[in-house]
């Protein structure tokens, strides 16, 4: 009953998802690969759309997805439903662990499960990147053996918008190591797992922040606005607060050995001696208001995970300040 409920989900569903997504897919590497059967696909969770759009990515596969046992009120509706098109629930209560044997039987057969490790994205805010990732998926690839693929997701949905998915390439997770704390390994393994997220997430956003027409002048910066220091060979970049207060991601001349991380200096600083340059966009209905760059600004202060090729000072403006 389970799968002529999903199907007829899905056939009548499919061509409203169509509309509404319009999804470009990428792959990992930029070479297309065969995503393996009984393969657990991990995702980040903003929206629901977020598990429409996998289902539509999967079109011709049976997928089961992980979801929380928290069902109260007016939502008990929506139980059945989840069930009927084939969800594995999860004690949040940590009373039963059958979920475990369960998925591992399903993917035992072939079948892929889906897994948001944010968890509830109703409980988290409107968070701009990843929440912290519960480690319930991997308990589960260490009890079936299956592999982990990341499916990394724009969240950007609207009929006048497109959807970019980048598919990451599989995880094989091995068991935690002898002599190491099989719970300090897991979470280890988990932040990692994460990280790469981040890694595919950036992707997508440096991507179409290329396609953002603009140009930089020697203007008077407000709040919200980006600028730039020319430091001889390259640009260093940050994001002007107003109060003389600049968030950056590095410096402009890092010592040898110093830690690269973002963190809020002074406009005087970030110049270090030179007069810094204001991005104008041709569109500006592309800029995020600055409640949004705020709050966006408090999700990654203190982040350190500085990559020339994949995570710079421009990468990270270009994130908070765009919308894309």
């Amino acid at each position: 009953m389970n799968i002529v409920m999903y199907y007829i989900a899905m056939v009548i569903g499919a061509p409203f998802a169509a509309l509404l997504f319009k999804t470009k897919v990428s792959y990992e590497g930029g070479r297309k690969f065969r995503v393996p059967k009984g393969a657990i696909i991990i995702s980040g969770h903003k929206s629901f759309l977020d598990a429409v759009a996998i289902a539509v990515l999967f079109f011709f596969r049976r997928l089961y997805y992980l979801a929380a046992d928290w069902y109260v009120g007016w939502r008990k509706v929506f139980k059945p439903l989840m069930a009927m098109v084939g969800a594995v629930f999860v004690d949040l209560k940590g009373r039963r662990f059958d979920f475990l044997s369960r998925s591992a039987h399903l993917l035992d057969r072939g079948y892929s499960l889906v897994v948001f490790p944010e968890g509830d994205y109703g409980a988290r805010g409107p968070l701009f990147e990843f929440g912290p990732f519960g480690t319930g998926y991997l308990l589960i690839a260490f009890e079936s053996g299956a592999p982990i693929v990341p499916v990394v997701s724009d969240f950007n949905y609207g009929i006048f918008r497109r959807l970019r998915l980048v598919i990451g390439q599989p995880i094989y997770p091995s068991l935690p190591e002898e002599g190491l704390s099989s719970r300090e390994r897991t979470a280890a393994l988990n932040e990692e797992i994460r990280e790469r997220c981040f890694r595919l997430f950036y992707e997508i956003k440096r991507e179409k922040a290329r396609k953002v027409k603009m140009h930089y002048d020697y203007l008077e910066p407000h709040r919200g606005d980006v600028i730039r220091v020319n430091c001889g060979p390259y640009y260093h970049y940050g994001i002007y607060f107003g109060d003389d207060s600049v968030l950056e991601f590095g410096r402009a001349y890092n010592p040898p050995g110093a830690k690269i991380d973002v963190h809020y200096t002074s406009l005087r600083a970030f110049g270090n001696g030179a007069l810094p340059e204001v991005r104008v966009l041709k569109n500006p209905r592309k800029a995020r208001k600055i409640e949004e760059i705020e709050a966006y600004a408090k999700e990654v202060l203190g982040r350190s995970d500085y990559s020339l090729e994949a995570n710079n000072c421009l990468d990270l403006v270009n994130r908070l300040t765009l919308r894309i």
